[in-house]
């Protein structure tokens, strides 16, 4: 029997598939998986700044239209504090020399010194109104907002009522009067906090 013994390859024609190059899909999948790596980079860039462009979202952070909101809050509990502390006093306020201090102090908690020089001079007609007639007053806020604001300075519009009483000949307190206000405040923003500066009835402020 013969036996056949095959030819021994051609070095030449030798294939090795390393050397192979890339096939049109194999290139298609390079392309692929680099676009999607950019789509993911841009995706993740823009929910970034989406989330940090929200109000709120980030801790720390708020909107310009929230910030303005805030100071405008500040000034309305300002204002309110303002009117209720400078329409109200009596009796029991009167210290031992016969001067609403704490009164006073009271207001210049939220006034700035410009505010206070004026408001010294009406204090003693207060204080006299006081302790010989007996003159006691309340206020009370019904409405407030305001009407512009800025860096520095704001104008705020505030409605209420304010209750006055008086000492009787027999020594007994007995309602005087009820009357409406409606004032225009200005306050100014000194290191931080808000402070009124001046203030008008509307009509006085309207002309």
């Amino acid at each position: 029997m013969e036996v056949v013994v095959p030819p021994a390859p051609d070095p030449g024609l030798t294939h090795d598939p390393s050397t192979d190059a890339p096939t049109p899909t194999a290139r298609f999948r390079v392309v692929l998986l680099a676009v999607l790596v950019v789509v993911l980079l841009v995706a993740g860039v823009l929910s970034a700044w989406l989330l940090a462009d929200r109000p709120g979202a980030l801790p720390g952070r708020e909107s310009a239209a929230d910030a303005v909101q805030h100071e405008r809050e500040r000034v309305m509990a300002q204002t309110r504090q303002f009117m209720l502390r400078g329409q109200t006093y009596g009796p029991d306020q009167l210290d031992e020399e016969g001067r609403l201090t704490e009164y006073r102090t009271l207001v210049e908690e939220v006034a700035t010194p410009k505010f206070m020089a004026g408001f010294d001079e009406t204090v003693t007609v207060a204080e006299q109104l006081v302790s010989q007639q007996g003159v006691s007053r309340s206020a009370e806020v019904l409405g407030l907002g305001v009407e512009t604001i800025d860096d520095d300075s704001a104008v705020a519009l505030v409605t209420g009522q304010i209750t006055s009483t008086f000492r009787n000949a027999r020594g007994k307190q007995v309602p005087a009067r009820s009357d409406l206000f409606r004032v225009v405040v200005d306050l100014v923003r000194v290191d931080g906090d808000w402070l009124v500066d001046d203030f008008n009835q509307a009509s006085e402020a309207e002309k």
